[in-house]
């Protein structure tokens, strides 16, 4: 299938996806909470007939050893480590909020692990169609519904004892952590979400469920890379005022010189419900990088591509470690990923990066050229790798390249960080 069949079909099929879910919500308003998953789920249904799989119920309990003691702000996500310590300084602790699938969750002083358990709930479900998607909504609905409750009713039990100065998360948009965001909100805690990832240049790129990961907002804030992301996020009207240039606490310059073992290293991008934009993605790069001899490695993020990647590539598969892409980056000449924000990683260590449209979808993300550029067919893959191992990049390169996406890092982030946050609690 070639990418203009493909994208029509992800197009429509996203449509369809979205008018759903808006349908179902609106008919069953209390399901709101769940307006991601279920965009996911009835997309998979109408773009591959994947049938949702529910989740399997587990017993469990929940320890009540503490509260919160002090003043104390709420962390829920991927949070940099430095900030609560940052914090801490100015006398408020850290209550850290984790979700875990083991058998006991437990509240105590210093945080919230909650146990999933995913006890089937009666919903008292409206139909509409009474179709297939309307069913997958129902499976949905009826694994996390009695989670969601419960973890609501905690969230809230907390709260009511002593209301958090602000509550930190790295998105607000999943099930949780949009919960999370309600609760905060009428506790009269402001909630901010950090920029987690690489946004697009423009709403409605084209790209499925691109959008959907940040906007719009459910929380008073979001602190963005840069004035990039800053007019992404500003281009939905409901966004305007709430967004703020912080950069990026995460990032920082390291340039130190590593021996390199690979041509490329290629960061996995998951096809979940998308199996013929993966076949699309890899099998004609992975062809044309064997055929001219370039010695690569495919990274993984999660292990969804695992059995098919080792196969297509005879085991150049590399499984996910903790800090273990940056180890293999600076292990290599060049970073080749799709829609990643490893692309903007990879610059921070020096080294050159190319996003493959193979959609041909066109400079979504605004990489613009440079140490990170956009390239739209594999034999044009292979031609930029060439160019890029033959080339000797200088700091600014990479300094520059980064300045069209991140403002700044480290220490100048945790600053800008700790103004907006601390300004109105």
């Amino acid at each position: 299938m070639n990418s203009a069949e493909l994208k029509r079909r992800e197009a429509e099929a996203f449509a369809a996806a979205k008018e759903r879910v808006r349908m179902i919500t609106d008919a069953n308003p209390s399901l709101s909470v769940l307006e991601y998953s279920l965009g996911w789920a009835i997309f998979a249904l109408y773009m591959s007939g994947a049938a949702y799989v529910s989740k399997r119920e587990s017993a469990g309990m929940h320890i009540r050893s503490g509260m919160p003691s002090s003043k104390y702000f709420v962390s829920f996500g991927n949070i940099p480590r430095s900030l609560p310590e940052l914090f801490r300084k100015k006398g408020i602790e850290e209550f850290k909020v984790k979700l875990t699938k083991s058998l006991a969750g437990i509240t105590q002083e210093r945080g919230l692990l909650f146990s999933q358990r995913y006890r089937k709930s009666r919903i008292d479900f409206v139909r509409q169609k009474n179709d297939e998607a309307e069913l997958v909504a129902e499976r949905v609905s009826s694994d996390h519904s009695y989670d969601l409750s419960r973890f609501r009713a905690e969230i809230e039990r907390v709260f009511s004892k002593k209301r958090p100065e602000f509550a930190i998360l790295d998105e607000d948009r999943t099930k949780y952590k949009r919960v999370l965001a309600e609760e905060a909100s009428k506790a009269g805690a402001r909630t901010i979400v950090l920029q987690h990832g690489i946004t697009m240049e423009h709403l409605n790129s084209g790209i499925p469920f691109a959008d959907d990961s940040f906007s719009p907002l459910h929380a008073d804030a979001f602190l963005c890379w840069g004035e990039k992301s800053l007019k992404y996020m500003e281009e939905e009207e409901g966004n305007r005022g709430k967004v703020f240039v912080a950069g990026s606490l995460n990032l920082c310059f390291d340039f130190a010189e590593e021996r390199k073992v690979r041509d490329v290293i290629i960061i996995d991008q998951q096809f979940q419900s998308v199996e013929d934009e993966r076949i699309l993605a890899y099998e004609e790069l992975t062809e044309m990088l064997e055929k001219s001899g370039t010695d690569y490695a495919v990274y993984l993020r999660m292990s969804h591509n695992r059995d098919y990647l080792m196969k297509l590539t005879g085991g150049k598969v590399i499984d996910w470690r903790r800090n273990g892409v940056f180890e293999e980056m600076k292990k290599s000449r060049v970073t080749l990923g799709f829609t990643s924000t490893a692309l903007i990683e990879s610059l921070y260590s020096g080294v050159p990066a190319i996003s493959y449209d193979y959609m041909k979808n066109g400079d979504v993300l605004g990489l613009g050229g440079g140490a990170i550029s956009s390239v739209s067919s594999a034999g044009g893959i292979i031609e930029r790798i060439k160019e890029e191992k033959s080339l000797k990049r200088s700091r600014e390169d990479f300094v520059s390249a980064v300045r069209r996406h991140i403002a700044f890092e480290g220490g100048d982030s945790h600053i800008k960080i700790a103004e907006e946050v601390l300004k109105t609690r």
